[in-house]
This record gives structure tokens, C-alpha cells and sequence, in this order.
């Protein structure tokens, strides 16, 4: 089915933002890549920020889509909790340095919409799972199912806030290192 010019614009929006960052990206290289006339792409989103917010958002639902198909595909908690982890690593991967940078320092409210989200929709999941996998033994029994969700919650405040990633050369890397140590700091039968 052939995709409505909204959904060309949003999706070439969200395309050029996440490789190339918000800033180095206009309104005419998402007209152009879309393709549609600059005027049609104002009359959806009346301004780049609501394109910007627009495409985040539906970002978060097709992460929370993912999320809620990894789980809903997972032979355990523990093997869902590892999908989840490895799809988020992979993912991270397609967010330009740039475009992480971008969001931090310049839409400081929209990465707060993206946080509440992530605590209201995507974190009770996560619990859910920690829970039942300590239930089944496959998360260390010493561990509080609360403090890894203070810990995975402290972890995305402090990136998403911080600026930390300003110096750094790769951002997805330094994602997949922490994916390691948290996956195998709270596995009973460490994951390979």
C-alpha cells in the first residue's frame, strides 16, 4: 500500500535527522527527500519543530512496537530481556552522534516528552520482565528488580541530560558496552 505524502514526509524526516542530526537538516532536504513540494511539508507540520516532535514520536511508538513484539516473541523473560538489549544496541547504531548531540542540547523539552514516555510506556515492560525472569531464576536472586529499573532509569537521565557524549567518537559503541555490563552484571547464566 502506498504510503499517505504525510507518512513520506514524517518518514523522510526521521531519516535525515537521525543520520545527519536536526540541525543540518532543512525543510527543503526534507521536501526534497520525500519527495514533496516545500509547501505541502508546511502545510502538515506548520514548522520544523513540530516536524522534529512529530518524528520522535513516532519514533517512541515504533520502538514500544518492537519492544512489545521481541517480548511477545521471547521463549523467557531472560531471552526477551537480551532481544531487547541487543535491539536497542543495534538501534543506537542508527542515531548519528550528531543527531544525539542535537537532541541534548538544543530540544531540551523534547527529550524530556521522550523520557516520560519511556518511564510511562516502555520502563513498567522491563520491570515486568526483571521480575519474571528473578521469579524463574534467571536473574541473580541478591538483585532488587527496583534498583535495576533506578539503574536503567539513571543511565537514560544521564545521557539523555548530561552531554557526556559530546567528546566521545561513537555513541553506539559506548551503548553496546553498557548493554554488556548491565547484561552481565544481573544474569544468573551470564549471556553469550
Amino acid at each position: 500500500m502506498a504510503q499517505s505524502k504525510y507518512e513520506q514526509i514524517l518518514n523522510a524526516a526521521m531519516t535525515l535527522f537521525l543520520s545527519r542530526g536536526i540541525s543540518n537538516v532543512t525543510m527543503d532536504d526534507i521536501a526534497e527527500a520525500a519527495p514533496a513540494s516545500k509547501m505541502t511539508v508546511y502545510r502538515y507540520f506548520q514548522n520544523k519543530e513540530r516536524l522534529i516532535e512529530a518524528s520522535m514520536m513516532r519514533a517512541l511508538e515504533q520502538v514500544e512496537d518492537e519492544i512489545q513484539e521481541l517480548i511477545d516473541q521471547a521463549p523467557s523473560p531472560q531471552a526477551a530481556l537480551v532481544q531487547i538489549a541487543l535491539e536497542r544496541t543495534a538501534t543506537m547504531k542508527l542515531f548519528s552522534d550528531a543527531f544525539i548531540l542535537d537532541l541534548t542540547q538544543n530540544y531540551p523539552k523534547l527529550v524530556e516528552v521522550m523520557l516520560d514516555h519511556n518511564r510511562r510506556r516502555i520502563l513498567p515492560r522491563i520491570e515486568a520482565l526483571i521480575f519474571a525472569a528473578q521469579g524463574q531464576g534467571q536473574i541473580r536472586k541478591g538483585l532488587s528488580p527496583h534498583v535495576i529499573m533506578l539503574f536503567l532509569e539513571s543511565m537514560k537521565l544521564f545521557f539523555a541530560r548530561s552531554g557526556c557524549l559530546k567528546d566521545t567518537e561513537d555513541a553506539g559503541v559506548i551503548s553496546g558496552q553498557i548493554v554488556q555490563i548491565f547484561l552481565h552484571g544481573i544474569l544468573s547464566k551470564p549471556h553469550t
